[in-house]
Order: C-alpha cells, then sequence, then structure tokens
C-alpha cells in the first residue's frame, strides 16, 4: 500500500512539473534557438513559433489588438500542449521534435527516412549546445483578463503613470499588439496595482467614445465609396451655386471633372440644373478654384460691344435640337459667337434655357 501511495505521489509530482512552463523551457528550449535560425512562415510567430491555427487550438487568443504568441508564459503553456500531444502521436521524442518545427506530416515522412533521420538528430544535438533562453520575472505582477473594446494607449493617463511605468507595462506584456482590443477577443494583462473598477469603467468609457467616432468615419468612407467621393487627400471639396447659363457639362468642365461624377455626387437623375441650385463638387488638388470662380463669373456676365448697345434685346428660349449656329441662322448678321459673347456661355446649351439675342430692330422677331 504504501508503493502504492509513492507512485501515486511521483506521478502527480510529474504531472505537476509538465504543467511548469519552466520546466518545459529548459527540457525543450533548445527548439526556440534552433527555430530562430530557420526561415519558417511569416504567420509563425513568438518564442515558439506558432501558427494562429495552433495557437487557437491551444486556448490563446490572437488579433491585432493582442496576440499571446509573443508573450513568453502564455505561448510557453500552449507549446507545452501541442508538445504533447505531438509525442504522444510519434512516441519518439526527435519526431515530435520534428513535428513542432515542420509539422506532422512532414514527421511522418521522416520516420520512413533513416538518412535524413540521422541528419535531424545531428541537427537537435547542435541546437542543444545553444545557450538556452530563460523566462523573464514578472513574479510582482498582478494578471488580470481584459474583455471588450480596449484601447492601450488610454491606460497611462488613467492609472497615472510616468514614463517609465508605461515603459514597464510595455515589457511585461509583450502580447500587446497595436493600440485597440477589438470588442470580441480577450486580453490577459500584468499590471501592479491593478485598476479599479471605477477606472475600468473610464477605460471603457474612452473606448466607447472611440468606436463610435470610428465608426462614424467608417461610414464616412463607406458612403465616399459608393457615391465615388474622391479622397480628400487628392480633391477638396466645395458648393457651387448654379447661375443663369449654367449647365453641368459646362460646369464639370470647368473645375476638370466628369459630367457623370457631378451628377453621381449630387444624386442626379438627369443634366436638368435650376439657377440658385447648389452642387458638391470635388475638385481635383492643383485646381485653383478661385481663378476658375472668377473666370466663369466673368464669362457670365456676357460682354456687349459699344456699337450693339442701341440694339433691341430678345429672350430666346431654347428648344429641342437647337444649336447656337442653328438660331444664329434666325437673325441675320449674327454668328454663334456673338450669342455665346452676350451670354457670357460656352457652345452647349441646353432645353429651355433663355438666351439674351441682340437684334436691330428691323430683325427683331
Amino acid at each position: 500500500m504504501r508503493r502504492l501511495y509513492v507512485v501515486i505521489l511521483l506521478l502527480l509530482t510529474l504531472a505537476s512539473s509538465a504543467q511548469d512552463p519552466e520546466v518545459f523551457l529548459r527540457e525543450k528550449g533548445y527548439l526556440v534557438r534552433g527555430m530562430s535560425s530557420l526561415n519558417l512562415p511569416a504567420n509563425r510567430k513568438g518564442w515558439w513559433g506558432l501558427s494562429p491555427a495552433i495557437a487557437v487550438k491551444y486556448g490563446l487568443d490572437v488579433s491585432e489588438g493582442f496576440d499571446a504568441r509573443m508573450d513568453p508564459y502564455f505561448s510557453t503553456e500552449a507549446a507545452q500542449e501541442w508538445y504533447e500531444d505531438l509525442l504522444e502521436r510519434f512516441e519518439d521524442s526527435l519526431l515530435a521534435d520534428y513535428a513542432f518545427v515542420y509539422g506532422p506530416a512532414p514527421a511522418t515522412r521522416l520516420s520512413f527516412d533513416a538518412v535524413e533521420f540521422i541528419k535531424w538528430k545531428k541537427t537537435i544535438e547542435d541546437w542543444k549546445s545553444m545557450e538556452m533562453d530563460e523566462l523573464p520575472d514578472f513574479s510582482d505582477q498582478k494578471e488580470m483578463a481584459v474583455s471588450g473594446s480596449f484601447y492601450w494607449s488610454d491606460v497611462p493617463a488613467v492609472m497615472g503613470w510616468n514614463a517609465a511605468d508605461k515603459r514597464f507595462f510595455e515589457v511585461a506584456n509583450p502580447g500587446i499588439q497595436n493600440d485597440h482590443l477589438e470588442i470580441d477577443r480577450t486580453a490577459v494583462v500584468r499590471m501592479n496595482p491593478l485598476p479599479t473598477k471605477d477606472q475600468l469603467v473610464q477605460l471603457f468609457e474612452l473606448a466607447r467614445v472611440k468606436d463610435s467616432t470610428a465608426l462614424q468615419g467608417l461610414m464616412a468612407t463607406r458612403n465616399r465609396i459608393e457615391n465615388d467621393i474622391p479622397d480628400p487627400s487628392t480633391h477638396t471639396r466645395i458648393t457651387y451655386r448654379v447661375r443663369s447659363g449654367d449647365y453641368l457639362g459646362v460646369i464639370a468642365n470647368r473645375y476638370k471633372v466628369g459630367l457623370s461624377d457631378v451628377k453621381k455626387w449630387n444624386n442626379l437623375r438627369s443634366d436638368m440644373i435650376r439657377v440658385g441650385q447648389e452642387l458638391v463638387i470635388y475638385v481635383p488638388r492643383g485646381v485653383d478654384t478661385r481663378v476658375v470662380t472668377a473666370q466663369a463669373a466673368e464669362r457670365r456676365e456676357g460682354q456687349v460691344r459699344s456699337d450693339e448697345e442701341d440694339r433691341e434685346e430678345v429672350q430666346y428660349k431654347v428648344k429641342t435640337g437647337d444649336t447656337l449656329w442653328s438660331i444664329a441662322r434666325n437673325y441675320p448678321g449674327i454668328s454663334a459667337d456673338d450669342i455665346m459673347r452676350w451670354n457670357g456661355i460656352d457652345e452647349g446649351i441646353r432645353e429651355g434655357q433663355v438666351l439674351l439675342i441682340l437684334v436691330k430692330s428691323s430683325t427683331a422677331q
């Protein structure tokens, strides 16, 4: 009976040791050094070069805001569980080592290749001669699980830390990546002292405000993409008020943008616009809107020569199929250029547009 008790006690001791990251690192730490000399896939990170799939399988959180693979303690615990499963599967430590580094399938092939197996054994012996890493000492730090949206940059101010405190927080929490812990993620962080309930409430409130702002920015970006609105870094947004003689083609050409773009930006289903209507236009950087607008205003004022001042003013309403040249033919001695000059317009006209015609009294219609 006493012998059975000793065996049970020994098994419990071994099980306890197997769960100690320090013990596993002493036994298999050569893998850490050895893998650092290999060109492993970019998605394998941390001390033990764990892939995202393996890390998640063994309980590690992997996200943009917190990657537990980068934490030596958390990654060692997961690596130990994975290694134990590999050892149980292959029943050989060298094959388990190979599977840990290269994957179970290559390890299976290695088991049937004596030459490569001997080479691998020599590689492991070389790795074991390297200096081993040691786990950092965070024994004076307390651990706390944080779930939900959380911004790491807010912690120093809320906790009242100085630069040294902030730096120590970063060193003690290598799993922290970027600045934001996503709302559906969990991170285990080390701090001493831990934040109070009020401080946590403050941190989550700051996160809520930032999330709201980020959501507004996301919706604005989505709206910009859906409506083909140019990037603000390359275009300037202006509001243009339609004046007499304007039409979409002239306005678009004036500001070096497409007619279809102007219609999209303003939800226009046709080319029809009205005097006084405000249009949003995204003008490419490099186009001086002040100069363009001033030139357009000058053209809209029209120009009448001194020898034309005694002519009679006639208003002509543009009909379907009209062009400036066909209209000019109705008035002897008047050209299309005269009509453009008097009205301050370009060649394009639209149905319903009213044009000023200066005619001699004998030709007025």
